[in-house]
């Protein structure tokens, strides 16, 4: 049960929220893709196991993998270059 906790259990939600609040103000909210919005991170750190769990299958997860591809890589705020 401990592993459950540690590894998340609302990463789905979190980020589905994240892409509703982006859809709803895009001009307000700025996405950034971080280190574990990678294919192999994500497996690593239990979002395809997640995703697994609650939909009985990967293809959310695959969907999700899909759309962490088109998340920039960093952005620039008040003339710095910010790297989440």
């Amino acid at each position: 049960m401990g592993n459950y906790f540690h590894r998340g259990c609302h990463g789905v939600e979190t980020f589905s929220l994240l892409l509703a609040l982006k859809v709803r103000f895009p001009d307000k909210v700025t996405l950034l893709r971080g280190m574990g919005e990678d294919f192999h991170m994500s497996q690593l750190y239990g979002f395809q196991s997640e995703c697994e769990r609650k939909y009985g299958n990967i293809s959310v997860w695959k969907l999700f993998a899909e759309v962490f591809n088109f998340l920039p890589l960093c952005a620039i705020v008040d003339e710095s270059v910010i790297f989440p």
